[in-house]
């Protein structure tokens, strides 16, 4: 009797051990698309501000974290006076999706990131980062400038094209959905919060920080977009 139990005291055991064993492996198993291990994506909402941006993700080892490297350019074409029927020249301008007026305007921005997905499906996820970007901005208004006259140093307001460079700092934390799926489309959403740290090259012009998404903003700004691409 004691030799029945033993018996199947140890069998019990050996097939528990042996069920736990295939749950755990079945739980490591790779899901499809967990094997993709790089992603190339665009950011659509980008182009309403004068921007390109791409981003650019890698997967560290094998674990659900990724670094992200997302560089984006801004232009805007060179606006020309014109000449009214009227024979009156006009300075043409654009303006900006913030209502700031710029007549040219050539800038550059990267940003850093590590993203990890807390769930197993690689759905949700965690983003963190940095960023810098550089803004050349032209526009047309007033300056002070400085002449002389009988000896002495005078100030005259003077129109014409203003120059006023921008270098801007920044922080972001995000929280974002991606599809999981096993094919090579990738689409996720995304919002969060961040901060912005301007520094201007002219203390004198346009400061151009009149909202949140105006180029030489500082403080606290929303973020929010959404992603199309390919993952490999």
């Amino acid at each position: 009797m004691k030799k029945a139990l033993f018996a199947t005291l140890t069998l019990s055991l050996l097939a528990s051990t042996a069920f736990a064993q295939t749950a755990n492996d079945k739980t490591d198993m790779k899901l499809p698309h967990q094997n993709k291990r790089y992603t190339v994506a665009w950011q659509p909402l980008f182009l309403f501000n004068n921007a390109l941006r791409l981003d650019f993700e890698t997967r560290i080892k094998d674990k659900p974290a990724w670094l992200q490297i997302s560089p984006a350019i801004y232009l805007v074409r060179r606006k020309n006076r014109y000449r009214d029927p009227y024979g009156y020249v006009y300075d043409d301008y654009y303006r900006s999706l913030s209502g700031d007026h710029l007549r040219h305007m050539f800038g550059a921005s990267l940003e850093l990131s590590y993203k990890y997905f807390f769930t197993r499906k690689e759905s949700f996820y965690l983003s963190g980062g940095g960023s810098y970007a550089h803004h050349d901005i032209h526009y047309d208004g007033y300056q002070w400038e400085s002449y002389m006259e009988d000896g002495l140093q005078y100030l005259r307001r003077k129109h014409g094209e203003i120059n006023q460079k921008i270098n801007k700092l920044g922080l972001n934390a995000l929280v974002g959905y991606q599809v999981p799926n096993s094919g090579y489309f990738l689409f996720d959403m995304f919002l969060g919060t961040g901060y912005r740290k301007s520094f201007r090259s002219n203390p004198d012009a346009r400061a151009y920080d009149s909202d949140i998404i105006a180029y030489g903003y500082t403080g606290f700004t929303f973020i929010t977009g959404i992603r199309f691409g390919v993952k490999f």
